[in-house]
């Protein structure tokens, strides 16, 4: 053992003499003295010893200065709690770096060095199902440096949440437009609601200020102050990982969105006032009646914002409780409907409510425009704009996507201030597209002007005098109604002298004098029928004399029926007769038959003959007439303004 000794001391002797030998070669000096080498090999074995020597010693130095380095959770641990915090230490050395990463999302484990940088611990919670990878570098005496790393796993969640949110990336919206997450799983505790939004960012491109409000466990929204300016650009980043949710559920994912605010497009429908008038960007371009939600369905107050639009809704009443079958139930395609509340609140085209619009509200609840007023409205809107719906009896309700936004005090629902960060990159929109009206659709035209435009800072008078002719035709209607006679006279008429047939269907009212609208003297009509009252009735026209046949206003066959049915007599019209008096038709006691000049109606105009004829005086003959037994009135015909539509199907909202 002491020559071995002796052998590996001489050896290591050797190999140093060697290497001052080959040094002072190099200068010019002598050799160093020392047993020869044979051939010339001496000095390999020693550089070879020499360098095996120098990079064991190295790896020995290296491993000794990692041995000093502990790490926590141990290298190759699974099934670590979420809540473990991690931790490396180094004993009588110096740590310079510890990075540890979960490499299945791609997150960096935050963490912090002590003073004397001989200890790392992490600051933040571990992620469920993760996979962490810790790496970290350590200095040792005399400048040697060692990197070493270790891995673990840790435990996965008792439940995952994720979250969606609205606006979709790239479009347009209108100012009012919340910015919604939908959660998967609901976020009872409010620790939990507020940590989430610690993991959720808002970028502006003209930053405001906004708010964070929690309207149940599962949905959070986010709007400004007041409404989005104009052309603003938002961009919405979110990651759910890491977000301890309690109970063993865990946050998950990332979300990103990124959309355009568009035109401020605001319109104000008040209940009391019966009109709708529109503006964009401040500016009054449109000013409609309108009929609402009636006393016993009435429209929802508050601000509304469009939640979206449809060119045609199947709308069936016993959806909101009403029974299809009800006198008030309804089954219908309703076209150009723009959807303003959860409760089934509409702009839409209700072509059956065009006489009430601008009066009375008759509706179920949605606002009725005429068919153009409701294509333009419907292309004029978008997602997010504002309709607020004024002075009428029903308060917004808490919970509907339409009013719940915009339409409650602070008191009520309170919003939690928001960080909001400047936008420095610009979003990129999506085009759109126009879509061809649906099948069956009342189509005005492809692109709709204003009907009623109002100049800037001005009001309108148009729509005042429509709404009061409409009111003026409204009362007249309803005049009418209570007026309609309900006797129609059928008179047959032959090209010779014959007898007249007189059908009278009911008593006729007593009679009442009216002014001729001809220069002929009245003529008492003195029928043998036993038709009572016996009515003075002015004739219309001139007869003229002749033996053949009876013109009216186009030459007549050689036998001719005419009939003159009596309408409803309207008070606003001039007519020859008042109510319930037979102005079309007169029995005549003279040789020939009575002309009548059309078929008429008398409560439209004034009955004239289509030519003047000279007057003659005609002979007197008494024309014989036959009592005929009374019969029903035949029903009036389509058009008249004496019939009576039978009402329509009850209409939706």
């Amino acid at each position: 053992m002491a020559v071995g000794v002796l052998l590996v001391g001489g050896l290591l002797a050797v190999a140093v003499v060697g290497g001052l030998a080959a040094t002072k070669s190099k200068t010019g000096g002598n050799q160093a003295s020392g047993p020869p080498s044979t051939g010339g090999g001496g000095a390999k074995p020693s550089t070879s010893s020499s360098s095996t020597t120098s990079t064991t010693t190295k790896a020995e130095a290296t491993a000794k200065l990692l041995s000093l380095v502990t790490l926590s959770p141990t290298s190759g641990a699974t099934g670590q709690d979420l809540k473990t915090v991690v931790t490396v230490r180094a004993h009588g050395a110096r740590l310079e770096r510890v990075r540890v990463v979960a490499h299945s999302v791609g997150t960096t484990l935050p963490g912090r060095m002590d003073a004397a940088a001989n200890e790392w611990h992490s600051t933040a919670s571990l992620l469920p199902g993760a996979s962490y990878e810790v790496t970290y570098e350590v200095a040792g005496p005399g400048g040697l440096t060692a990197t070493g790393s270790g891995t673990f796993h840790t435990i996965g969640p008792a439940q995952v949440v994720t979250a969606t949110v609205f606006p979709t990336p790239g479009i347009v919206v209108g100012v009012g437009q919340p910015i919604v997450f939908m959660f998967s799983q609901p976020i009872l505790t409010y620790a939990a609601q507020q940590a989430a939004l610690s993991h959720l960012r808002v970028s502006m491109s003209m930053p405001v200020p906004g708010g964070w409000h929690w309207f149940s466990s599962v949905e959070l929204h986010f709007r400004p102050t007041s409404y989005w300016p104009a052309g603003e650009q938002v961009k919405v980043t979110g990651d759910l990982n890491g977000w301890d949710i309690g109970g063993g559920a865990w946050g998950e994912g990332q979300i990103s969105t990124a959309f355009v605010v568009g035109d401020s497009h605001v319109s104000v429908v008040n209940l009391a006032t019966h009109e709708m008038t529109v503006t964009d960007n401040g500016q009054v371009v449109y000013s409609w009646p309108i009929s609402a939600g009636a006393p016993q369905w009435p429209t929802q107050d508050g601000t509304h914002i469009v939640l979206d639009r449809e060119s045609v809704v199947h709308m069936i009443s016993s959806t909101v409780g009403i029974p299809v079958n009800s006198p008030a139930g309804y089954n219908e395609l309703v076209y150009w409907a723009v959807h303003i509340s959860d409760s089934g609140e509409y702009v839409h085209a209700a072509p059956w409510s065009v006489d009430e619009q601008g009066i009375e509200n008759v509706s179920h609840g949605c606002v009725n425009l005429s068919v153009a007023r409701a294509e333009t409205f419907f292309r004029f809107s978008r997602v997010g704009d504002v309709v607020i719906i004024e002075d009428g009896p029903r308060a917004p309700v808490q919970g509907d996507h339409g009013v719940m936004d915009w339409s409650f005090p602070s008191s009520d629902v309170a919003w939690t201030p928001a960080k909001d960060t400047l936008l420095t990159t610009p979003v990129t929109t999506i085009p759109t597209t126009t879509l061809p009206p649906p099948t069956g659709a009342p189509v005005f035209s492809t692109t709709v002007p204003p009907d009623v435009t109002v100049p800037p800072g001005g009001t309108t008078t148009t729509t005042a005098k429509a709404k009061k002719a409409k009111k003026a035709k409204k009362a007249v209607k309803a005049t009418t109604t209570t007026a309609r006679p309900t006797t129609t006279l059928e008179v047959t008429t032959t090209s010779a002298p014959s007898p007249t047939t007189v059908k009278p269907t009911t008593t006729l009212p007593p009679p009442t004098t009216a002014k001729p609208t001809t220069t002929s003297p009245p003529t008492t009509a003195k029928p043998t029928t036993t038709a009572k009252p016996t009515t003075t009735a002015k004739p219309t026209t001139t007869v003229k004399p002749t033996t053949t046949t009876a013109r009216p206003t186009t030459t007549a066959k050689p036998v001719t029926t005419v009939k003159a049915t009596t309408t409803t007599a309207k008070p606003t019209t001039t007519a020859p007769t008042t109510t319930s008096t037979v102005a079309t038709t007169t029995t005549v006691p003279t040789t020939t038959t009575t002309v009548p000049t059309t078929t008429t109606t008398a409560a439209t105009t004034t009955t004239a003959p289509t030519t003047t004829v000279p007057s003659t005086t005609v002979p007197s003959t008494t024309v014989p007439t036959t009592a005929v037994p009374t019969t029903a009135a035949p029903a009036p015909t389509t058009g008249s303004s004496s019939s009576t539509s039978s009402p329509p199907t009850t209409p939706p909202t």
